[in-house]
C-alpha cells in the first residue's frame, strides 16, 4: 500500500534548509546523533541489568564484634561482582567462602559478565572466566564423594579449573597452566600441573570446535608481521616497558584510594545507581572521540541523512528504505576487543585499521592527538570502573591502555624514520622504505605496550609472556616482551 501523504522526518523537520530556525538546528543535531543515542541507551540497560542481578544474588553476613554483648555489624557481600580471581586465590590458600562457587553465583556471573562486557564499559571478561570455571569445577566436585569430602582434592580441581578458565579467555592453554601456577595456586605439585594442562587443553579444543570468531582460529588477536624488528627499536620497547610499570603503580594507588572514597559517598551505598552513572559518563565522554566511541560509525552528517531521505521519498520502494536502515545501522560496533585488535594489526594498502594508519608525516599528528585523548579517557574511566558491583575484569582494559600508548610510540618511531631517513641509525630502513613505504610497524609497539601494561597491573611475568604469545601468535617478538 502506498501512502500519498508519506513523509520522512528529515524533510518534515526541514533539515535540508541551511537557513532553518534554531528549532530545526536542534532537530538536525538530534537526528544525526539518534543512532548513537539508541545504541547507548541499550548499553545502559545492559549495565543496569548486570548490576541488578549482582545485587539480587548478594548476601548479608554478620561481622565479628570486639564485645560479645555488642550487636554484630551487617555487611553485604556481592559474590558475583568483580573478577573473582582474588577470592579464588584466597580459597586455594585454605579459606572457605561459602556460596562464592555455588550454582546461583555461576548463573549470575555468566549472564552478568555477558551484559557488562556488551555494554561497552571498560571491563574485561577474562577474570570472570576464571571464576566461572572454578564454579563449574566446584559444582562437579559435589557429584563425586572423593572430591566432595576431601578439601585437598577439591583445591586440585579448582587449580585445574582456573587454568581452563584462562585457556578459554585468552585461547592460551599453556599460559593458563602457568597462570594458575604463578598467580592463583599456593600448592601446585606435578600431578596437579599435568591435570591442569589436560583441563586447559580440553577447554581450548572445545573452543576450537565451537569456533566463536567464525574463522576457525582461537587466537583473539591473531597478528602476522612481514618484517623483523631493528635494534634501534629497542628504545621504543624500553619506553613501553617503563610505561607499563608506571601505569600499574599509578592505577593501583588511585584505584585503592577511590575504593576508600567510594565507601563514604552516596554512590558507594547505591551500587546499581553507581553503575548507571559510570555508564552514562562513559557514553557521553566517548562520543566525540572516534577511537573511544562504543560504535564503529562516525557521527552522521545531516546532509547524508537528508540525501538518503530524499532518495527514499523519491523512489518510495524497499531498496531506498533498506539504504536508510543501513545508514542508521549501529550493529557494527567497535568494542574494546575490536579496538585492541586494530591497534595490534599491521597497516596494509587495503586496510587502515579504522583510521589508525598514517602514510605521511602530516597524517601522524592528528592520530597522535586522538590516541593521547583516548589514553587519558581510558585511564580515568578504568580507575572508576574497576570496583563496580558488576562481573568485570581488568585484563582487557589493561591491554587496551598499554596498546594505545604503544601505538603512540610506534607512530613516533615512524615519524622519526620518515623525518630523518638519512641518519646512520636508520640506515637499514632505506631499502624497506623504498619497497614498502615504512620501516617500523606501529602495531608491534602496541603489542609490546599491552604486555607491559598488563604485567604492571597484574604483577605477572612468565605466564604473561606465554599468554601474549598464544594470544597473538607473534613468536618473533616473544623475547622483546
Amino acid at each position: 500500500m502506498v501512502f500519498s501523504h508519506w513523509r520522512v522526518y528529515a524533510l518534515f523537520l526541514d533539515l535540508d534548509n541551511p537557513t532553518a530556525n534554531s528549532k530545526s538546528c536542534y532537530a538536525r543535531k538530534f537526528i544525526t546523533s539518534f543512532p548513537y543515542i539508541v545504541s547507548s541507551s541499550t548499553y545502559v540497560l545492559f549495565s543496569l541489568t548486570a548490576a541488578i542481578l549482582v545485587k539480587i544474588s548478594a548476601d548479608v553476613i554478620a561481622t565479628r564484634c570486639a564485645s560479645p554483648t555488642a550487636q554484630p555489624d551487617l555487611k553485604v557481600v556481592y559474590f558475583a561482582a568483580g573478577s573473582g580471581i582474588a577470592e579464588v586465590k584466597t580459597i586455594l590458600g585454605g579459606f572457605v567462602i561459602r556460596k562464592f562457587l555455588g550454582i546461583q553465583t555461576l548463573i549470575v556471573k555468566i549472564i552478568g559478565s555477558t551484559l557488562a562486557v556488551s555494554s561497552g564499559l571498560n571491563c574485561g571478561k577474562e577474570g570472570p572466566f576464571v571464576h566461572i570455571a572454578c564454579c563449574v569445577g566446584n559444582i562437579l566436585c559435589r557429584i563425586f564423594s572423593k572430591f566432595n569430602k576431601n578439601e585437598g582434592k577439591r583445591r586440585e580441581i579448582l587449580s585445574a579449573s582456573a587454568a581452563a578458565g584462562v585457556a578459554v579467555a585468552f585461547a592460551a592453554p599453556i599460559g593458563g597452566v602457568l597462570f594458575s601456577l604463578e598467580e592463583v595456586s599456593y600448592y601446585f605439585p606435578i600431578k596437579t600441573m599435568i591435570r591442569s594442562f589436560f583441563s586447559a587443553l580440553i577447554a581450548a579444543m572445545t573452543l576450537k570446535l565451537l569456533n566463536p570468531f567464525g574463522n576457525g582460529k582461537i587466537a583473539m588477536f591473531q597478528v602476522s608481521y612481514d618484517r623483523d624488528w631493528h635494534w634501534f627499536e629497542m628504545a621504543g620497547f624500553l619506553l613501553c616497558g617503563l610505561f607499563g610499570g608506571f601505569f600499574g603503580a599509578i592505577f593501583s594507588k588511585l584505584n585503592i584510594r577511590w575504593q576508600h572514597v567510594r565507601k563514604t559517598t552516596w554512590l558507594g551505598r547505591h551500587p546499581v545507581a553507581e553503575v548507571v552513572v559510570i555508564m552514562v559518563i562513559t557514553v557521553l565522554v566517548s562520543y566525540w572521540n572516534p577511537f573511544a566511541r562504543l560504535d564503529k560509525l562516525p557521527p552522521l552528517k545531516y546532509g547524508e541523512i537528508v540525501g538518503i531521505a530524499k532518495l527514499s521519498l523519491k523512489l518510495h520502494n524497499l531498496d531506498a528504505d533498506l539504504q536508510f536502515k543501513n545508514c542508521m545501522n549501529t550493529n557494527d560496533r567497535m568494542g574494546l576487543t575490536e579496538f585492541v585488535m586494530n591497534l595490534f594489526a599491521e597497516c596494509t594498502s587495503t586496510n587502515d585499521n579504522e583510521g589508525l594508519c598514517a602514510t605521511t608525516i602530516s597524517a601522524i599528528y592528528p592520530r597522535l592527538n586522538l590516541l593521547a585523548a583516548t589514553l587519558v579517557i581510558k585511564v580515568i574511566l578504568i580507575i572508576f570502573t574497576f570496583g563496580l558491583r558488576i562481573p568485570a575484569g581488568i585484563f582487557l582494559p589493561s591491554l587496551a591502555v598499554g596498546a594505545i600508548f604503544g601505538r603512540m610510540v610506534g607512530l613516533g618511531m615512524q615519524y622519526l624514520t620518515m623525518r630523518f631517513p638519512d641518519l646512520e641509525l636508520f640506515a637499514r630502513c632505506g631499502s624497506e622504505m623504498a619497497a614498502e613505504g615504512e620501516c617500523v610497524i606501529p602495531g608491534v609497539y602496541a603489542m609490546v605496550g599491552a604486555a607491559a601494561s598488563l604485567a604492571g597491573v597484574t604483577r605477572t611475568t612468565v605466564s604473561l609472556v606465554v599468554i601474549m604469545f598464544e594470544l597473538t601468535g607473534a613468536l618473533t617478538y616473544l623475547l622483546v616482551r
